[in-house]
Protein backbone atom coordinates (compact mmCIF):
# COMPACT_ATOMS: atom_id res chain seq x y z
CA UNK A 1 0.00 0.00 0.00
CA UNK A 2 3.06 2.42 0.95
CA UNK A 3 4.40 1.62 -2.89
CA UNK A 4 0.79 2.67 -4.22
CA UNK A 5 0.35 5.87 -2.11
CA UNK A 6 4.25 6.82 -3.17
CA UNK A 7 3.75 6.13 -7.00
CA UNK A 8 0.25 7.89 -6.65
CA UNK A 9 1.95 10.77 -5.16
CA UNK A 10 4.64 11.30 -7.96
CA UNK A 11 1.67 10.79 -10.43
CA UNK A 12 0.09 13.76 -8.64
CA UNK A 13 3.15 15.87 -8.95
CA UNK A 14 3.99 15.08 -12.50
CA UNK A 15 0.55 16.46 -13.46
CA UNK A 16 1.11 19.88 -11.26
CA UNK A 17 4.10 20.31 -12.49
CA UNK A 18 2.93 19.75 -16.27
CA UNK A 19 -0.12 21.93 -15.37
CA UNK A 20 2.09 24.57 -14.37
CA UNK A 21 4.26 23.95 -17.40
CA UNK A 22 1.56 24.46 -19.75
CA UNK A 23 0.06 27.29 -18.16
CA UNK A 24 3.32 29.13 -18.63
CA UNK A 25 3.83 28.56 -21.73
CA UNK A 26 0.22 29.39 -22.53
CA UNK A 27 0.73 32.81 -20.20
CA UNK A 28 4.25 33.38 -22.36
CA UNK A 29 2.68 32.18 -25.97
CA UNK A 30 -1.06 32.33 -26.29
CA UNK A 31 -1.31 33.53 -30.15
CA UNK A 32 0.66 30.60 -30.72
CA UNK A 33 -1.21 28.05 -28.40
CA UNK A 34 -4.54 29.47 -29.73
CA UNK A 35 -3.01 28.36 -33.66
CA UNK A 36 -2.18 24.92 -32.11
CA UNK A 37 -5.47 24.04 -30.89
CA UNK A 38 -7.40 25.51 -33.94
CA UNK A 39 -5.70 23.47 -36.10
CA UNK A 40 -5.97 20.63 -34.08
CA UNK A 41 -9.63 21.31 -33.91
CA UNK A 42 -9.52 21.41 -37.60
CA UNK A 43 -8.30 17.75 -37.35
CA UNK A 44 -10.72 16.83 -35.11
CA UNK A 45 -13.44 17.40 -37.49
CA UNK A 46 -12.41 15.92 -40.10
CA UNK A 47 -9.87 18.25 -42.49
CA UNK A 48 -7.21 16.94 -43.60
CA UNK A 49 -3.74 19.17 -43.82
CA UNK A 50 -2.37 19.02 -47.28
CA UNK A 51 0.80 21.16 -49.12
CA UNK A 52 0.22 22.90 -52.68
CA UNK A 53 4.15 23.43 -53.79
CA UNK A 54 5.04 25.62 -56.56
CA UNK A 55 3.87 29.08 -55.16
CA UNK A 56 7.06 31.78 -55.82
CA UNK A 57 7.18 32.31 -52.23
CA UNK A 58 6.87 28.56 -51.06
CA UNK A 59 4.86 26.26 -49.80
CA UNK A 60 1.25 26.74 -48.94
CA UNK A 61 -0.47 24.79 -46.59
CA UNK A 62 -4.38 24.09 -46.47
CA UNK A 63 -7.04 21.89 -44.60
CA UNK A 64 -9.51 20.16 -46.49
CA UNK A 65 -12.35 17.77 -46.61
CA UNK A 66 -14.62 16.19 -49.51
CA UNK A 67 -18.25 16.48 -48.69
CA UNK A 68 -22.25 18.28 -50.01
CA UNK A 69 -21.43 20.81 -52.24
CA UNK A 70 -21.09 23.91 -52.55
CA UNK A 71 -17.71 23.59 -50.64
CA UNK A 72 -16.97 26.76 -48.69
CA UNK A 73 -13.57 28.26 -49.33
CA UNK A 74 -12.69 29.84 -45.94
CA UNK A 75 -10.13 32.81 -46.48
CA UNK A 76 -8.73 34.56 -43.02
CA UNK A 77 -8.19 38.13 -42.80
CA UNK A 78 -5.19 39.94 -41.52
CA UNK A 79 -3.22 38.21 -39.21
CA UNK A 80 -4.85 35.34 -39.08
CA UNK A 81 -4.81 31.58 -40.21
CA UNK A 82 -6.67 27.90 -40.58
CA UNK A 83 -7.02 27.90 -37.41
CA UNK A 84 -8.92 31.02 -36.64
CA UNK A 85 -11.79 29.15 -38.26
CA UNK A 86 -12.34 26.20 -36.31
CA UNK A 87 -14.95 27.09 -34.08
CA UNK A 88 -16.90 27.80 -37.12
CA UNK A 89 -15.78 24.24 -38.83
CA UNK A 90 -17.25 23.17 -35.66
CA UNK A 91 -20.81 23.77 -36.17
CA UNK A 92 -20.90 23.43 -39.81
CA UNK A 93 -22.33 20.10 -40.65
CA UNK A 94 -19.87 17.40 -40.55
CA UNK A 95 -20.83 16.28 -43.99
CA UNK A 96 -19.66 19.60 -45.58
CA UNK A 97 -16.82 20.15 -47.73
CA UNK A 98 -14.65 22.50 -46.13
CA UNK A 99 -11.27 23.89 -47.27
CA UNK A 100 -9.33 26.26 -45.13
CA UNK A 101 -6.09 27.71 -46.32
CA UNK A 102 -3.07 29.39 -44.47
CA UNK A 103 -2.25 32.25 -47.09
CA UNK A 104 1.57 33.40 -47.80
CA UNK A 105 3.56 34.04 -44.96
CA UNK A 106 0.32 33.21 -42.50
CA UNK A 107 0.17 30.16 -40.06
CA UNK A 108 2.73 27.22 -41.55
CA UNK A 109 2.58 28.81 -45.33
CA UNK A 110 5.70 30.20 -46.57
CA UNK A 111 7.15 32.43 -46.24
CA UNK A 112 8.02 32.78 -42.71
CA UNK A 113 9.69 36.11 -43.02
CA UNK A 114 10.37 39.14 -45.11
CA UNK A 115 8.14 41.85 -46.20
CA UNK A 116 4.90 40.63 -47.81
CA UNK A 117 2.84 42.16 -50.34
CA UNK A 118 -1.26 42.14 -51.24
CA UNK A 119 0.12 40.44 -54.19
CA UNK A 120 1.53 37.77 -52.41
CA UNK A 121 -1.86 37.23 -50.75
CA UNK A 122 -3.65 36.92 -54.04
CA UNK A 123 -1.40 34.95 -55.35
CA UNK A 124 -1.69 32.14 -53.13
CA UNK A 125 -5.76 32.47 -53.05
CA UNK A 126 -5.26 31.66 -56.92
CA UNK A 127 -3.34 28.62 -56.23
CA UNK A 128 -5.48 27.27 -53.63
CA UNK A 129 -8.32 27.87 -56.00
CA UNK A 130 -7.05 26.65 -58.80
CA UNK A 131 -5.70 23.28 -56.79
CA UNK A 132 -9.66 22.49 -56.42
CA UNK A 133 -11.45 20.40 -58.74
CA UNK A 134 -12.48 22.34 -61.81
CA UNK A 135 -15.80 21.82 -62.15
CA UNK A 136 -16.14 21.68 -58.58
CA UNK A 137 -18.80 24.42 -57.15
CA UNK A 138 -17.66 26.36 -54.49
CA UNK A 139 -18.57 29.35 -52.17
CA UNK A 140 -15.68 31.78 -51.01
CA UNK A 141 -16.33 33.09 -47.23
CA UNK A 142 -13.40 35.95 -47.35
CA UNK A 143 -12.85 37.23 -43.26
CA UNK A 144 -11.86 41.42 -43.03
CA UNK A 145 -8.51 41.59 -45.31
CA UNK A 146 -9.46 38.10 -46.85
CA UNK A 147 -12.20 40.12 -48.23
CA UNK A 148 -10.02 42.38 -50.30
CA UNK A 149 -7.66 39.29 -51.58
CA UNK A 150 -10.65 37.38 -52.64
CA UNK A 151 -12.12 40.54 -54.96
CA UNK A 152 -8.36 41.13 -56.70
CA UNK A 153 -7.96 36.89 -56.76
CA UNK A 154 -11.20 36.86 -58.80
CA UNK A 155 -10.11 39.04 -61.62
CA UNK A 156 -9.10 35.74 -62.77
CA UNK A 157 -11.83 34.66 -64.46
CA UNK A 158 -11.35 31.26 -64.78
CA UNK A 159 -11.21 31.04 -60.60
CA UNK A 160 -14.61 32.92 -60.41
CA UNK A 161 -16.85 30.47 -57.77
CA UNK A 162 -20.68 30.27 -57.37
CA UNK A 163 -21.11 33.17 -54.65
CA UNK A 164 -18.77 35.46 -52.71
CA UNK A 165 -19.40 36.06 -49.17
CA UNK A 166 -17.51 38.98 -47.57
CA UNK A 167 -17.51 38.93 -43.47
CA UNK A 168 -16.71 42.50 -42.01
CA UNK A 169 -14.53 42.99 -45.31
CA UNK A 170 -11.69 45.43 -45.18
CA UNK A 171 -12.30 49.10 -45.97
CA UNK A 172 -9.00 50.76 -44.01
CA UNK A 173 -6.93 53.47 -45.84
CA UNK A 174 -3.30 53.97 -44.71
CA UNK A 175 -4.40 57.03 -43.18
CA UNK A 176 -7.07 56.02 -40.61
CA UNK A 177 -6.60 56.45 -37.28
CA UNK A 178 -8.16 52.52 -36.91
CA UNK A 179 -5.53 51.38 -39.53
CA UNK A 180 -2.78 52.71 -36.82
CA UNK A 181 -4.64 51.66 -34.12
CA UNK A 182 -4.08 47.83 -35.17
CA UNK A 183 0.03 48.28 -34.64
CA UNK A 184 0.16 48.54 -30.91
CA UNK A 185 3.56 49.83 -29.37
CA UNK A 186 2.40 49.14 -25.46
CA UNK A 187 0.30 46.98 -23.72
CA UNK A 188 -2.45 49.47 -22.76
CA UNK A 189 -2.73 50.23 -26.91
CA UNK A 190 -3.09 46.44 -27.23
CA UNK A 191 -5.58 46.22 -24.42
CA UNK A 192 -8.15 48.69 -26.45
CA UNK A 193 -7.50 47.28 -29.60
CA UNK A 194 -8.52 43.71 -28.41
CA UNK A 195 -11.48 45.37 -26.58
CA UNK A 196 -12.25 47.20 -30.03
CA UNK A 197 -12.07 43.64 -31.46
CA UNK A 198 -14.72 42.17 -29.08
CA UNK A 199 -18.14 42.88 -29.07
CA UNK A 200 -19.31 45.26 -26.55
CA UNK A 201 -20.35 42.84 -23.58
CA UNK A 202 -16.86 40.41 -24.00
CA UNK A 203 -15.35 38.53 -20.99
CA UNK A 204 -12.36 40.33 -19.38
CA UNK A 205 -9.10 40.22 -21.46
CA UNK A 206 -6.72 38.07 -19.97
CA UNK A 207 -3.26 40.05 -18.75
CA UNK A 208 -0.79 38.26 -20.68
CA UNK A 209 -2.84 38.59 -24.21
CA UNK A 210 -2.23 42.63 -24.65
CA UNK A 211 1.34 41.97 -24.10
CA UNK A 212 1.87 39.17 -26.97
CA UNK A 213 -0.58 41.61 -29.42
CA UNK A 214 2.52 44.15 -28.91
CA UNK A 215 5.22 41.53 -29.64
CA UNK A 216 2.44 40.32 -32.57
CA UNK A 217 2.29 43.94 -33.92
CA UNK A 218 5.99 44.23 -34.28
CA UNK A 219 7.21 40.95 -36.06
CA UNK A 220 3.92 39.31 -36.98
CA UNK A 221 2.21 39.49 -40.74
CA UNK A 222 0.22 42.26 -40.81
CA UNK A 223 3.69 44.15 -39.63
CA UNK A 224 5.09 42.36 -42.92
CA UNK A 225 2.43 43.62 -44.73
CA UNK A 226 2.07 47.31 -43.45
CA UNK A 227 3.82 49.09 -45.88
CA UNK A 228 2.04 47.88 -48.70
CA UNK A 229 -1.50 48.13 -47.12
CA UNK A 230 -0.64 51.59 -45.92
CA UNK A 231 0.26 53.18 -49.65
CA UNK A 232 -3.45 51.36 -50.63
CA UNK A 233 -6.02 54.71 -51.06
CA UNK A 234 -8.85 52.40 -53.41
CA UNK A 235 -10.06 49.05 -53.28
CA UNK A 236 -12.06 46.36 -55.56
CA UNK A 237 -15.19 47.92 -55.88
CA UNK A 238 -16.38 46.50 -58.64
CA UNK A 239 -18.53 42.78 -58.18
CA UNK A 240 -16.55 40.14 -60.18
CA UNK A 241 -19.21 39.07 -63.19
CA UNK A 242 -21.59 36.89 -62.99
CA UNK A 243 -20.58 36.07 -59.17
CA UNK A 244 -23.38 37.07 -56.55
CA UNK A 245 -22.01 38.97 -53.62
CA UNK A 246 -23.20 38.56 -49.83
CA UNK A 247 -21.70 40.59 -47.37
CA UNK A 248 -21.82 39.65 -43.15
CA UNK A 249 -21.99 42.78 -41.46
CA UNK A 250 -21.24 42.38 -37.31
CA UNK A 251 -23.46 45.09 -35.66
CA UNK A 252 -20.79 45.43 -33.39
CA UNK A 253 -17.82 45.82 -35.71
CA UNK A 254 -15.50 48.72 -33.84
CA UNK A 255 -12.59 47.78 -36.27
CA UNK A 256 -14.04 48.32 -40.11
CA UNK A 257 -15.77 51.72 -40.38
CA UNK A 258 -19.55 50.76 -40.78
CA UNK A 259 -20.76 53.27 -43.10
CA UNK A 260 -17.69 52.34 -45.41
CA UNK A 261 -18.47 48.44 -45.53
CA UNK A 262 -22.25 49.65 -46.33
CA UNK A 263 -20.67 51.50 -48.93
CA UNK A 264 -18.79 48.75 -50.03
CA UNK A 265 -21.76 46.31 -50.53
CA UNK A 266 -23.63 49.07 -52.67
CA UNK A 267 -20.68 49.08 -54.79
CA UNK A 268 -20.14 45.69 -55.30
CA UNK A 269 -24.40 45.87 -55.77
CA UNK A 270 -24.49 42.95 -53.33
CA UNK A 271 -27.03 40.39 -53.50
CA UNK A 272 -27.90 40.42 -49.52
CA UNK A 273 -26.46 42.19 -46.28
CA UNK A 274 -26.98 39.93 -43.51
CA UNK A 275 -26.42 41.70 -40.51
CA UNK A 276 -25.10 39.47 -37.15
CA UNK A 277 -26.44 41.00 -33.84
CA UNK A 278 -23.65 40.83 -30.82
CA UNK A 279 -21.47 40.13 -33.01
CA UNK A 280 -17.68 41.98 -33.15
CA UNK A 281 -15.28 41.94 -35.97
CA UNK A 282 -14.04 38.17 -35.64
CA UNK A 283 -17.63 36.32 -35.71
CA UNK A 284 -16.33 33.27 -36.68
CA UNK A 285 -14.37 33.41 -33.01
CA UNK A 286 -17.21 35.38 -30.78
CA UNK A 287 -20.25 34.30 -32.82
CA UNK A 288 -19.82 31.28 -34.68
CA UNK A 289 -22.83 29.75 -34.72
CA UNK A 290 -24.90 32.70 -35.53
CA UNK A 291 -22.46 32.81 -38.67
CA UNK A 292 -22.84 28.94 -39.21
CA UNK A 293 -26.40 29.84 -39.46
CA UNK A 294 -25.95 33.08 -42.28
CA UNK A 295 -23.67 31.01 -44.08
CA UNK A 296 -25.80 27.59 -44.72
CA UNK A 297 -28.75 29.59 -45.58
CA UNK A 298 -27.16 31.74 -48.20
CA UNK A 299 -25.04 28.73 -49.79
CA UNK A 300 -28.68 26.46 -49.12
CA UNK A 301 -29.59 24.60 -53.02
CA UNK A 302 -32.08 22.69 -54.03
CA UNK A 303 -29.76 19.69 -54.35
CA UNK A 304 -28.93 19.36 -50.48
Amino acid sequence: MKVVRWVMLLAAVVAFVGGLYMFQKVRRHPLEIAELIGRQELERHGLVRREIPGVRHGTLVTWSRGGALPALVLVHGEDGSAAIFSPLVARLPAGRAVVVPDLPGHGESAPPQGPLGLADLVEGLRAVLADLPAQQPRVIVAHSLGAQVALLALEDVSLRPAALVLVAPWTLRGDDEAFAALFPHDEQAALELIRREQKVEAPPVPDYLPRARVRRAGAGPLARLRVDLARRDAWPARRPDGVPVHVVLPQEDRIMPAGRAGALAARLDAASVVTLPSCGHVPQQECPEALAEALLELVASPSE
